[in-house]
């Protein structure tokens, strides 16, 4: 017995891999095993309801709901899944009563609750008391007059009348379509016609308006129907909300499970990964922090992510590694993020660290040592008339020595003997900053 649920664990394990993957027949070929061994395990049909919904088999996914209800009536998620594929099919009143069931089962569950308030907007549309034109009914009352049924034949008039409905304001644009102003006429119950205001258009002017209106309907774009909300990527999303509000208090170990929770229901959303390394770099993981980076942009990539998104990702292995004070790291993942997307505060972070770049390799050439033998060689050549050469050599010994006025001051004695004069007078004023005791240079200068 302990065999075979072992091996109906391992399967579920397998397919729900496989559905956050987008490999939806492998995921139900692994949930039907799982099945199969375990068939009174009301959470392999609401897994297998959720694999089919998204494969979009609605009637498959609905029986699977049906079925988790059955076993476990008092677990919320059945109805969930039953309502939703309910509501895909368009089977309305249907998704309504099922919802309104696992209401009764738990009646505070906020996702039931969002769902039928989603379903009731299909069935019972909102009027908006201030805008006439959101009543559904005006469709009919336009059928119903000879002059304007006509018009809802036309697709340009149609898409204006729509704008209208979902904002009033727009009406001005189409005052001189008399198309429109029947129709206002029609829905508001007066004759706007007759007003003195609105002369009849001319024959020539009508033709002209409607080819403007063709031309124009085809550059505009009809507005877009509105999609149902996915209850996984709601969940996902309430998980996310969750996460945001405990790393504002500061509880990264809840906000930690809330994300990953959250990347669980939808692993295609990599912004539930950049907060999770956001908690992960405030908890000082930097190494953690950059590897669920790093599968950031990988989900990122699989799923056209936008690139902000993936920019965001990069910037934050570049914060870490600068908190580990590797900066050339941290630069080449400034400069990835810089590539997705440019923006002011990672183009700061990048010069800062170019700086200190060039200032940690200034030091690090510093040698003492190496600096007096380049001093030895010039004074070699210096005393041999080869001023040329012997420039060279201290000007290597003040990079090894930048602090030694001695290097400053023999080079302004090559400058001088070369008749730089200009650049002599520059050690030499660099030579009495370091050593304001330094003689010699102020009678050189």
């Amino acid at each position: 017995m302990a065999e075979s649920a072992a091996s109906a664990e391992k399967f579920k394990a397998e397919g729900n891999e496989a559905l956050k993957t987008g490999d939806f027949d492998k995921a139900i070929e692994c949930y039907t095993k799982a099945i199969e061994i375990d068939p009174q395990n009301a959470v392999l049909y609401s897994n297998r309801s959720a694999a089919y919904a998204k494969k979009e088999d609605l009637a498959s996914a609905a029986d699977d709901g049906q079925k988790a209800i059955d076993l476990k009536p008092k677990w919320a998620r059945g109805y969930s899944r039953k309502g939703y594929a309910l509501f895909q099919q368009g089977k309305y009143e249907e998704a309504k009563s099922v919802y309104e069931s696992g209401l009764k089962v738990e009646p505070e569950n906020q996702q039931l609750k969002d769902s039928l308030a989603d379903v009731k907007a299909k069935i019972e549309p909102k009027i908006d008391p201030n805008n006439p034109f959101s009543d559904p009914q005006i469709w009919a009352r336009l059928a119903m007059n000879p002059e304007t049924r006509e018009y809802l034949q036309q697709d340009d008039f149609r898409m204006k009348l729509e704008l209208i409905r979902r904002d009033p304001s727009s009406m001005t644009q189409f005052m001189q379509d008399p198309r429109m102003m029947k129709a206002i006429g029609v829905i508001l119950g007066i004759d706007l016609k007759t007003g003195s205001q609105f002369a009849e258009e001319t024959e020539a002017a009508e033709r002209e308006r409607r080819e403007q209106e063709a031309k124009k309907a085809k550059e505009e774009k009809p507005p877009e129907p509105e999609e149902p909300v996915d209850p996984i990527k709601k969940q996902a999303k309430d998980e996310k909300e969750l996460g945001n509000a405990a790393y504002k208090k500061k509880d990264f170990e809840a906000a930690l499970s809330h994300y990953e929770k959250a990347f669980e229901s939808d692993p295609t959303d990599i912004s539930f990964l950049t907060n999770k390394a956001a908690v992960l770099f405030e908890m000082k993981q930097y190494d953690d922090c950059v590897e669920v980076c790093r599968k950031a942009v990988d989900v990122g990539r699989e799923n056209h992510s936008p690139f902000s998104m993936v920019a965001k990702a990069f910037a934050r292995m570049g914060n870490a590694r600068l908190k580990q004070d590797n900066l050339e790291e941290a630069l080449r993942f400034y400069d990835k993020s810089l590539m997705e997307d440019r923006t002011k505060d990672v183009e700061k972070r990048k010069k800062d660290v170019e700086k200190r770049l060039a200032e940690k390799k200034r030091l690090d050439y510093i040698d003492p040592e190496l600096a007096q033998e380049e001093k030895e060689k010039g004074n070699g050549l210096f005393q041999g008339g080869d001023f040329p050469g012997a420039m060279k050599h201290y000007t290597e010994a003040i990079k090894r020595n930048p602090d030694d006025a001695k290097l400053y001051s023999n080079r302004a004695a090559c400058y001088t003997k070369l008749a730089e004069f200009r650049l002599g007078l520059a050690d030499c004023e660099k030579c009495l900053e370091l050593d304001p005791s330094f003689v010699k240079e102020i009678g050189r200068a």
